[in-house]
């Protein structure tokens, strides 16, 4: 696994030389979900794709400048947290991150429903446990059954709303493989779920959910351990927009905004708040690039149509790029949003600015302080990381390296099992077979006369 750190320049325009880059030589994992804190250094949530052994499970905060790495605590079940969603909860401006259900594809248990919540504000931040995911249905390969007891799910998203709600769905029970049908709206006002209506399309390994500017939700993909690619979307509705009448952004003076500005927009009729959504970048149930930035607003003139926004003077807060920004009514009901770019000089380094590592919160972590490790490219990975016997099938295919608890240890069994799941045909790689699913030797795992050879 790669370890050595990059920077963009965005004065120079240019991706720095490494030797121009502080190192601290960490493996974070594969896909980790690092989030921008607004002061310049880096909250590594503890969302990855990794097992247990592999470094990087648990959280931390990266502070670029001082060059170390900060343990945080409280994270509830660290190594199973593969294929979990975090993201930072609307408004940015407050510092709030949640982390959704998870797994471990090496081990391979039943996903969890366990959620935390953490306040980056607090001088020592630490993880405290939120409110469990509500459950749906699971498919273990006969079609939707009530999940039951602990059972959760990872490859799960999380979708940033513009009535600044978070709305959660897809996922599934075990590593690709056993979808769940569950969606819920998380509100951070409350810290609790409310269910609403479900994709029917599995949503597991491979999928995702972004926000559209009309304020709806788009679903996509899937790729569960068969090979096999759902090329289905699916539209969300949210409830929000089943209240009624939309309020409109009628102008805007400009699109193009700078750090610190003011900017005047007018609507059809009065608005209760404005934000600035960052479009989505999704890989792996992560999307760190997310965020939900409130406008302090000044209403002006008597009709209530006439707004100046307040735009954020911190690139921290809201780095440079474009935005969808809506306008929301008292009753959450959001416009169809207007894309705006936001940048200027103030988004580039000041010379005068306070180092990132002087801060007036999360000042006093308790966790561990790690220096930076000895120099090196890269950390080794086990060629089982991803959960996946790579004996068997193609490339595309993932037979796993460890079947779910409920599968007994057979040929039968986990041949069943891979049918239930629509493997189809299975050619064995090479001489090994490891989970002893081709015990004629004929090269084809699971064939007819394999199973028949386990009953004699």
């Amino acid at each position: 696994g790669s370890v050595p750190a990059e920077r963009w320049s965005a004065a120079e325009d240019k991706w720095l030389p490494l030797w121009q880059v502080n190192q601290t030589w960490s493996y974070w994992g594969l896909y980790p979900s690092m989030i921008l804190m607004q002061d310049g250094r880096l909250f590594y949530s503890g969302s990855h794709v990794f097992g247990n052994g592999t470094p990087g499970t648990g959280s931390s905060i990266y502070d670029y400048d001082a060059n170390t790495v900060t343990d945080v605590a409280g994270l509830q079940n660290k190594d199973e947290r593969d294929q979990s969603a975090s993201v930072l909860l609307p408004p940015a401006q407050d510092q709030r991150v949640l982390t959704i259900g998870g797994g471990n594809i090496d081990s391979n248990p039943e996903a969890n429903r366990l959620t935390d919540l953490i306040d980056l504000k607090q001088p020592n931040p630490r993880y405290t446990p939120g409110p469990l995911l509500p459950q749906g249905t699971v498919d273990l390969g006969g079609g939707p059954q009530p999940q039951t007891g602990a059972q959760g799910k990872m490859y799960g998203s999380a979708v940033l709303l513009p009535d600044g709600k978070v709305l959660e769905t897809g996922g599934a029970l075990h590593n690709r493989a056993n979808p769940v049908y569950e969606s819920s709206i998380f509100d951070p006002q409350t810290d609790t779920f409310d269910p609403v209506a479900v994709d029917p399309e599995a949503r597991g390994y491979h999928s995702s959910a972004f926000l559209l500017p009309d304020g709806r939700v788009m679903t996509t993909g899937d790729n569960p351990g068969n090979g096999t690619w759902n090329h289905q979307v699916s539209l969300y509705t949210p409830p929000y927009l089943l209240k009624g009448p939309r309020p409109e952004i009628t102008s805007l003076i400009d699109d193009q905004w700078l750090y610190g500005d003011t900017q005047r927009i007018t609507v059809d009729r009065p608005i209760a708040k404005a934000e600035l959504i960052r479009p989505a970048a999704v890989t792996h149930s992560s999307d760190p690039n997310q965020r939900f930035v409130d406008l302090p607003l000044t209403v002006d003139g008597n009709d209530g149509n006439t707004v100046d926004l307040n735009v954020t003077s911190n690139p921290n807060l809201a780095p440079p790029g474009w935005y969808m920004l809506f306008a929301v009514d008292a009753n959450g009901i959001p416009s169809v949003a207007k894309w705006v770019h936001l940048g200027g000089p103030a988004a580039l380094a000041k010379q005068s600015a306070e180092s990132a590592h002087v801060h007036d919160f999360a000042g006093d972590p308790a966790g561990k302080v790690k220096k930076p490790q000895k120099k090196r490219t890269s950390a080794p990975v086990s060629p089982q990381i991803a959960g996946c016997d790579r004996h068997y099938g193609s490339a595309n295919v993932c037979v796993p390296t460890v079947f779910p608890d409920t599968v007994r240890p057979t040929t039968k069994a986990r041949c069943d099992w891979l049918a239930a799941n629509e493997y189809g045909r299975l050619k064995v790689n090479g001489k090994d077979d490891p989970l002893r699913l081709d015990p004629n030797r004929d090269g084809t795992a699971c064939g007819k006369g394999d199973v028949k050879r386990a009953r004699d």
